[in-house]
């Protein structure tokens, strides 16, 4: 599973676990409180209507609406007040006795008196058929309440002597909502809590999820980086090649450190191989040349010299000049080995650069009887090469055919444009019929200093000098070879 999804699908899971453990436990306490409350619920239903009856019977009993409005508002006052001391107005905050209009007669506190209560005319009809309206939480005087609001009938008037009329009022009673919005605020606050606590477990396993999965590993890596790059190839990444994107990332790691390894040793390895080959190539000659000039010291040291003496000098000396010349290409081919390749780019016409080398080989090609067969494609005038290190290159491959084939034997050259993804390419391909290149020693060709002619006076340059050239314009060469039936040669370069 990639890294994204696995870590997206433990997010999620931990969210689902964490919303159902706060579900259980919110729900556990929610029915808690569901039954606590509707026994609260019960005992102020109860305490309510009680109340309620109270106040009604107590307002039907002494108000008279004939009265003088204040001795009215006097006798209202005085009854609630006898009504509350005697603790039967439990929890009640304000009782407002009101006439039909709404209009404010007396009140337990003394206060708002002839103020309107704001009644609609829907909770109007309904307290007139005799019902009990009780409304929801509202705020009087800073202090949430509960309304509750009964009806009642006073006597208005004794009219002609007949009778008396009977007015009808409403009674609104305000008891202390206080312990409603207190267990109201505590489940407030109890979510509050279980949300922080559910989150903050969540934010820990989401924390520990990324720190196992993301930061460990990646941290591991930087450590397992940094020891590379001190040198310490030795150290296993500290991951698992798991199929996540870290583990495929510590596996091509693992392996991008272990070719560099590789390569660091073969690079060393052909360090002491380019060190021992130049020791070599240069001792040979040096011991030649000290043995010529010992020859020639004591051949001047005598008084007279004689004709056939002088001879013998002159062939010494030539000798020493073949050596020095020797000793100068061995150099030449060393520091064009060792020093970066500066190229002369030109526009050249390949066709006519590679028969150019094949007919600087015409003379050793007629004394050995081998045939060249040419088979050029004539699209190749646009070509961006330095031509004289191509002829370099193009030199040493022909020549080592040659040298292949000996005798009696075919070389052939063939030049093609092709086009790829990355632009046309042109190629050359050399190949001969000579005895072949051993299979065991195919992968060494191109090392500096390998050679196996090396009693015919071979440096083990040519190849590796070739291939240096070729990396330099960005191509590619390859080598094919089946021992007894040859070897071709294939140079693939930009256009």
């Amino acid at each position: 599973m990639k890294l994204r999804w696995k870590y997206v699908f433990i997010v999620n899971l931990f969210t689902v676990l964490a919303m159902s453990v706060f579900f259980i436990i919110d729900d556990r306490k929610a029915r808690d409180d569901a039954e606590t409350s509707q026994v609260t619920n019960l005992v102020i239903g109860a305490n309510i209507h009680k109340v309620a009856e109270l106040v009604g019977r107590s307002m039907q009993d002494i108000i008279d609406l004939s009265q003088l409005p204040e001795n009215l508002e006097k006798r209202i006052q005085e009854e609630l007040v006898l009504l509350r001391d005697k603790k039967e107005l439990p929890d009640v905050i304000e009782i407002h006795i009101t006439d039909q209009t709404g209009t404010i007669l007396g009140s337990l506190t003394g206060g708002e008196v002839g103020n309107r209560v704001n009644i609609n005319d829907e909770i109007r009809n309904a307290v007139a058929q005799g019902e009990i309206h009780i409304s929801g939480l509202a705020k009087y005087h800073d202090e949430y309440t509960t309304a509750v609001i009964v009806p009642y009938t006073a006597e208005a008037a004794v009219i002609n002597n007949k009778g008396i009329e009977l007015q009808p009022g409403l009674i609104q009673i305000l008891f202390s909502a206080s312990n409603v919005v207190k267990m109201i605020n505590a489940m407030r606050l109890r979510h509050l809590l279980y949300v922080l606590a559910v989150s903050f477990a969540l934010v820990i396993l989401i924390i520990i999820s990324t720190v196992s999965m993301v930061d460990r590993p990646l941290r591991g890596l930087i450590k397992f980086i940094v020891r590379a790059k001190e040198g310490n190839f030795d150290a296993l990444p500290p991951v698992s090649y798991s199929s996540n994107e870290i583990g495929r990332l510590a596996y091509e790691l693992d392996r991008m450190l272990r070719e560099i390894r590789t390569a660091h040793e073969q690079r060393i390895a052909a360090l002491g191989t380019l060190a021992s080959g130049v020791a070599h190539e240069i001792k040979n000659p040096l011991n030649l040349l000290g043995l010529e000039v010992l020859n020639l010291k004591e051949l001047l040291s005598s008084d007279k010299i004689k004709p056939e003496e002088v001879n013998e000098a002159r062939e010494y000396a030539d000798k020493i000049t073949s050596q020095i010349a020797r000793l100068s290409k061995i150099t030449e081919q060393f520091i064009q080995l060792t020093r970066p390749s500066k190229l002369d780019i030109r526009q050249v016409d390949l066709d006519l650069l590679v028969d150019g080398v094949i007919t600087e080989f015409m003379l050793t090609l007629d004394k050995t009887n081998i045939k060249v067969i040419t088979n050029y494609c004539k699209q190749l005038q646009d070509v961006q090469v330095d031509p004289g290190k191509i002829r370099q290159a193009l030199f040493n491959i022909i020549q080592n055919s040659i040298q292949a084939i000996h005798r009696w034997g075919k070389i052939y050259v063939n030049t093609n444009r092709v086009k790829s993804a990355t632009g046309d390419k042109a190629t050359i391909e050399i190949r001969d019929t000579g005895m072949g290149i051993p299979e065991y020693i195919q992968g060494r060709i191109f090392d500096a200093y390998f050679t196996t002619r090396e009693s015919e006076g071979g440096t083990g340059l040519g190849l590796t000098i070739t291939h240096q050239i070729i990396d330099a314009h960005n191509g590619r060469i390859e080598m094919k070879s089946k021992e007894g039936m040859g070897t071709s040669f294939t140079i693939t370069l930009p256009i």
